[in-house]
């Protein structure tokens, strides 16, 4: 099924335990660091996208990579708060 591979191919080289989902692949040798988007621009953001298809998929066919979209999400909320709270002031 072309979703799942696609699932299994962001989630080999783009997922950290430590970071979670990051924009380089763990096979790049010339990065000081590992760049993650948290918000849309022009386009959807890379993160968002993933976790919406791994849900998607996570609902539908495999609970394996509903974890992946929990842990991403509570590592979001913290940024969420920060972000809204300097947008009230």
């Amino acid at each position: 099924m072309f979703a799942r591979d696609l699932a299994e191919t962001i989630l080999s080289p783009f997922w950290s335990e430590e970071e979670g989902f990051v924009l380089t692949s763990a096979g790049e040798k010339l990065t000081l660091y590992r760049p993650q988007v948290w918000i849309d621009h022009v386009i959807p953001n890379a993160t968002g996208a993933t976790c919406h298809l791994l849900h998607r998929l996570g609902t539908m066919l495999d609970d394996r990579y509903l974890p992946h979209v929990e842990q991403e999400l509570h590592r979001l909320v913290p940024l969420s708060y920060a972000i809204r709270s300097v947008m009230d002031d």
